[in-house]
This record gives C-alpha cells, structure tokens and sequence, in this order.
C-alpha cells in the first residue's frame, strides 16, 4: 500500500499517522510539486488530486477523508457503531471546512478580500474549536475512552496547522485542546 502526497504533512498527515499507529505495512510516494502537473495529467488521480492510498491490488482510494476513513479502519480506529462511526467522519470533514478556507484565504491575491477570508477563517476556526472541547468534554479522546481517526484529524489542526501559522495560541485560547494536543503526542 502506498499513500501518495506531496512533501509536506497537510492533508495526508492524519492519515499517515493512523497507518503509523496501527503498525499498517506502507509505503509513502512524495510527489515534488514540480512534477505535480505532469503527474496531474497522468490518470493516476482519480479526482486529480492527493492525497491518494494506493492498495496493493491497484485499487487507488481518493479525497482525503475518505483515505482517513479507510486508513483508520485499517489501523484499528474506525468505530464499530454508526453513529460514533458518523460522528468521527462529523469531526474529520469539521477540519476539511477549515483547510478549505485557509486555502481560500491563501490563494486570494485580493488584499480586501484576503482579509475578509481571514476573518472568516479565524471565526471558523474558534467556532470549531469550541465546538471541539465541547465535544471532548473530560474524556481523553473525542469520542470517548477510545482513539478514533477523528483524533487523528483533529491533532493534524492543532500540532500542524495552528502550530505553523501561529494563527491563533491554542494553549492559552483553548487548553483542553492544548492537552489534549499533548496527549496525542505521547
């Protein structure tokens, strides 16, 4: 199995990290960003775009949650019951919105606009992030007792993004997400 990115952690990070933590045999394929639109080109992306897993039996997964999905199911983090099974894909696809607008806010070349994207982004990211405490509550991981790929999810915003961009100070805005931050990294 091969997860296919580019080179950086972004949105296959959380993904690597489940493969990672389950001890799932794989093998990770670097895509320089030069190379990007030839590969784009190539038919190897379904959606033409990464990250992708490609199985063994040449069946390729694409969109990043649903690599997610299936890498945490691999890995042992996928819950058995449909509404926590629903309720972890919720948390995944809460930090997908928030990478689509900093992409937003990223790509704009508007300066007017590019601050109103902030804005927007900033809003965004503390309405999530409460709504994240509120769902961690005083249990060690999101859905509870156990460690889910949501958790997973959720870590890649706190330990990559936030910590990269400084956009906002996690430990003293939001301390329950700072430890548990914290908790994931053990």
């Amino acid at each position: 199995m091969k997860l296919v990115y580019f080179p950086l952690r972004g949105r296959a990070e959380a993904a690597r990290l489940c493969l990672i933590y389950g001890k799932v045999p794989h093998e990770v394929d670097t895509i320089p960003f030069s190379s990007w639109p030839e590969n784009k080109k190539s038919g190897r992306f379904p959606y033409l775009a990464v990250p992708t897993l490609e199985l063994d039996d040449g069946t390729v997964i694409a969109q990043s949650i649903a690599v997610l999905q299936y890498a945490g199911s691999l890995a042992g983090l996928a819950p058995e019951d449909p509404l926590e099974q629903a309720k972890a894909l919720c948390l995944a696809l809460s930090v997908e919105d928030l990478i689509q607008q900093a992409l937003q806010f990223k790509n704009e070349k508007d300066e007017d606009a590019k601050k109103l994207k902030l804005e927007r982004l900033m809003a965004s990211q503390e309405f999530f992030m409460g709504t994240w405490v509120k769902q961690l509550g005083e249990n060690p991981f999101l859905l509870g007792d156990k460690l889910s790929f949501a958790d997973f999810a959720i870590f890649e915003w706190l330990d990559g993004i936030c910590s990269i961009t400084k956009m906002i100070d996690v430990e003293s805005a939001f301390p329950t997400l700072a430890a548990f931050a914290e908790r994931m990294r053990g």
